[in-house]
């Protein structure tokens, strides 16, 4: 996926920066629903 956003995540997390991970949350949602959608 994206290099280091899982540390990325983690940070945030451990922060309380609810606009980070709410935007990788978003980016990783549309990203599994993308790679559903291609796959069919």
């Amino acid at each position: 996926m994206i290099p280091g956003s899982g540390f990325l995540m983690i940070e945030a997390a451990q922060t309380k920066d609810t606009y980070v991970i709410l935007l990788l949350t978003s980016i990783y949602t549309l990203l599994t629903i993308l790679s559903f959608r291609l796959r069919d």
